[in-house]
């Protein structure tokens, strides 16, 4: 596929699909192995029969969204647990009418506060046995993975004297994050000290002897530092837990059965020499992912993200945005592989494909709490920000193109087309008081499972009248408001 080209004020972002047609493969995920892991594993299943409970309480008094988010819970908890995936994929069939009571809503909200209270109880001791242990990273993964399901972390948090390691994006014990800050490193479930760490990254400075850092569904390949690759895989591990959480419920994702690779440079020659590798192009793009049908395709990423003032970012704080741009793309495409169509070009539906890219990274994790950036520009690196896609949009409510016009663009032309698409994902996923997200949620599982055409997005709108939906699009824009720093 052609490339994408988007500029911004401050620097220059390209985003940049390739695919070959080939048969998709979706192999056995993997089961855990060791002790530890499987008492892990053992008490995931018992803490989502507690989540599960409550989401068929929910199908019984018809709250069938609420049903629909709180299986999504379950199998975040227990992936693997092909009975509740069942009954989640079975309601969606269904197409049941979600017209619950606000006194069942009540009681939905009593009996999840207490199932997630029971599930915290349930994988507690799994918490304990990795602090004892010393395991460091299956502490932080497990702790996360509570978080990100709701349940609550005081008890765990206070028991094992956790803090929030920023670098991380994730909990661990005070004692670690000691060693952590005195540049120790905790690598294959073991410590080692600063000099052993110079070592190591000396012996994987080349491409022939990379570090292969990931975790249950990415790893970030690279020659640099251990420490980058491991603040790249947190990222963008923590940014997949929103995601997924996000759309829990509303878009069928489910984690391909193959590690998703992240090819991270130091520059952006460097990133253009391992896509030649790989066999693509050479691209002028800060990072890209390389869509296409079969599972695992990768997002190369560079720290050097140059602006058009000369500036120069070289860290994850200036990559971060495009980063987590492609990732999107990747998370959406790869965990739509399940049921996609292995025979068709995934570049379909750029204004949405590219809408949902531009905004999901508009939220930040912030102390173990998901929030949108509300500032109306886009910073860059430090002093220098670019302009915002929401800002664009509400500084230009009620003069941008017409929806009905913009839907059918067959790409993305310029930074105004990205602007409004981000303006135009937003609203649609949060205006209105989320009236047309279901709609909207229904066109994201269908282009991203390859699968829409040029009617797909009068079929998920089917009875709303644009003029009325252009109407509140301008009124959301114009009411938009921003944080001044």
């Amino acid at each position: 596929m052609s490339s994408i080209a988007r500029c911004t004020l401050a620097m220059v972002a390209t985003t940049v699909l390739l695919c070959g047609i080939a048969p998709a493969t979706y192999p056995v995920q993997a089961k855990p192995t060791g002790k530890l892991q499987q008492a892990e594993e053992q008490a995931r299943t018992k803490a989502a029969a507690e989540i599960v409970s409550v989401a068929r309480f929910a199908v019984s008094v018809n709250a069938i969204q609420e049903a629909r988010a709180t299986f999504a819970t379950a199998l975040t908890l227990a992936p693997r647990d092909e009975k509740t995936r069942k009954e989640l994929a079975d309601l969606l069939k269904r197409k049941k009418k979600d017209s619950p009571t606000k006194d069942a809503l009540d009681q939905i909200a009593e009996r999840r506060t207490k199932a997630l209270a029971k599930a915290g109880e349930l994988l507690a001791p799994a918490v304990a046995a990795y602090a004892d242990a010393d395991r460091s990273d299956d502490l932080a993964r497990l702790v996360a993975s509570m978080s990100s399901s709701g349940i609550p972390l005081d008890a765990v948090v206070a028991k094992h004297d956790l803090v929030w390691f920023e670098p991380f994006l994730d909990w661990r014990s005070k004692k670690d994050v000691e060693k952590l800050n005195g540049g120790w490193e905790y690598v294959d479930g073991a410590w080692c000290d600063p000099e052993r760490v110079k070592a190591l990254n000396a012996s994987h400075a080349t491409w022939a002897k990379a570090w292969v850092v990931g975790d249950d569904v990415h790893e970030v390949r690279t020659a640099m530092p251990f420490r980058t690759a491991r603040q790249v895989l947190a990222t963008v591990a923590a940014f997949r837990g929103f995601v997924l959480g996000y759309f829990a419920g509303e878009v069928d994702l489910r984690a391909p059965n193959v590690k998703l690779p992240i090819l991270l440079t130091a520059t952006h020659a460097e990133m253009v020499e391992r896509i030649n590798a790989d066999g693509g192009g050479a691209p002028d793009a800060a990072a890209l992912y390389h869509a296409g049908p079969k599972v695992g395709n990768p997002c190369y990423v560079s720290f050097e993200v140059k602006g058009q003032n000369g500036l120069v970012a070289t860290d994850l704080a200036g990559t971060r945005f495009t980063l987590l741009h492609e990732a999107t793309h990747q998370i959406l495409f790869e965990f739509s592989k399940h049921s996609a169509d292995s025979k068709r070009d995934p570049k379909q539906a750029s204004w949405l494909v590219e809408g949902i890219a531009e905004f999901l990274p508009n939220y930040v994790l912030r102390n173990g709490v998901w929030e949108i950036d509300r500032r109306k520009d886009r910073p860059i690196m430090k002093g220098i920000v670019a302009e915002g896609g929401r800002g664009w949009c509400h500084d230009n409510a009620g003069r941008t193109t017409p929806i009905e016009t913009f839907v059918t663009l067959p790409d993305m032309a310029s930074v105004e087309d990205y602007h409004l698409a981000e303006g135009l994902a937003m609203f649609l996923l949060e205006g209105s008081d989320r009236s047309y997200r279901p709609r909207y949620c229904q066109l994201i599982e269908t282009v991203h499972q390859v699968k829409s055409d040029p009617k797909s997005f009068g079929e998920s709108f089917r009875g709303v009248e644009l003029k009325t939906l252009e109407s509140e699009f301008a009124a959301f824009c114009s009411a938009l408001t921003f944080d001044s720093k």
